[in-house]
């Protein structure tokens, strides 16, 4: 499946009442259940890095009435990869600012560091609700 691969709410730019993607960096193939997760993932975490249950549920519940459910085999394994991912991602930007100095870069590490902290802390309520809308 081609995907956005980085469906964060920064990246949707709206024009009179019309949805844009920007930032198409990332696309690429993605499992789907993985580009389901992270994408509600993206759109659920609050600016302290909490999952909000109840969009992360609301998310997920239109999913699944718009498409096949998520495989319970599958969700456990996505999200340990997104999180792997999220890491990679982390390394290789650092190799990047350490030859950039970019502050904003810089920022965007340590973010996505205490979001990766915070997730792994959230692990097993986050497992619980993707249950819910598995087969």
């Amino acid at each position: 499946m081609i995907s956005h691969r980085d469906l964060t709410t920064s990246n949707v730019v709206w024009h009179k009442g019309q949805p844009y993607l920007v930032d198409w960096e990332m696309a690429g193939a993605i499992h789907r259940t993985k580009d389901v997760i992270a994408t509600a993932l993206n759109w659920s975490l609050s600016s302290q890095y909490q999952v909000k249950n109840k969009q992360l549920t609301s998310f997920l519940e239109t999913y699944s009435h718009l498409n096949q459910p998520l495989l319970l085999s599958d969700i456990e394994i996505s999200l340990h990869d997104i999180l792997d991912d999220w890491m990679s991602w982390i390394i290789w930007n650092e190799q990047l600012w350490l030859l950039k100095k970019l502050h904003s870069l810089q920022c965007e590490i340590l973010q996505t560091a205490i979001a990766i902290i915070e997730l792994r802390a959230q692990f097993s309520t986050i497992m619980n609700i993707l249950r819910n809308y598995a087969k």
